[in-house]
């Protein structure tokens, strides 16, 4: 998680993690191409092969980190409709984070092991996986926006566990993280493509608050809330 390595040819380069806010490919190879296309078609069944034979590809010494993971989330969507999808998410993950613990993506990987873990009921395994992603972002300054990811995964863990007011409590108020990432949002020393993602997280985090007040207080409480 500390530096990538660029390559082309015979040349490298390597740039702290830290100065990077994602990586792209200028070319994705069809195997890949496929595989997404059948996540998109909500046909995952067929994509969770394809990502597996992607994965298999020789050429591109990324392609078979990336199609694993892609396989691990697209077991965690289908999870939303099939439930005993869960587990396989769950083993997809583990293998990942055991098989590249130092990786770029290995945030990314523990965040997708926690909502995977919760949604297997593993809550308070989840909660604790996610508070490690926090620290590691803030720690190794990975970037507010991956920080801010966890937190409010962390809050809909919490809610999703049945625990409505310590959901609300990490969300409300002037130190609560809707108010963070209200604040750092607005902070022009912040670079675009951060802010912007730092709004989205935002924007989950309010409707996550809407949904604990809801919860809580009634409809009468989120109408409240919402005007």
């Amino acid at each position: 998680v500390d530096e990538v390595t660029l390559r082309k040819g015979k040349d490298s380069s390597v740039i702290r993690a830290s100065d990077v806010f994602s990586i792209s490919f200028s070319s994705i190879p069809t195997a890949l191409q496929k595989a997404r296309a059948f996540v998109a078609k909500q046909d995952f069944q067929n994509a969770i092969g394809q990502f597996g034979f992607a994965s298999e590809q020789e050429g591109s010494t990324w392609l078979t980190q990336l199609a694993l993971l892609e396989k691990a989330e697209a077991f965690l969507t289908w999870s939303v409709f099939d439930p005993a999808q869960a587990q396989e998410s769950l083993n997809a993950f583990r293998h990942w984070t055991a098989t590249y613990p130092d990786h770029f993506w290995g945030p990314r990987a523990q965040i997708g092991l926690a909502r995977a873990t919760a949604a297997a009921g593993e809550m308070e395994e989840a909660v604790r996986i996610l508070q490690e992603v926090a620290d590691l972002a803030f720690s190794r300054n990975l970037g507010r926006h991956l920080e801010a990811q966890a937190k409010v995964a962390r809050c809909q863990v919490y809610l999703a566990a049945g625990k409505a007011t310590l959901a609300r409590q990490r969300l409300e108020g002037p130190g609560g993280l809707v108010a963070t990432l209200n604040e750092q949002g607005g902070d022009v020393q912040t670079p675009r493509m951060v802010r912007s993602e730092l709004a989205h997280h935002l924007a989950t985090a309010q409707v996550l608050l809407g949904d604990c007040v809801e919860n809580l207080d009634g409809l009468q409480g989120a109408k409240r809330y919402w005007e």
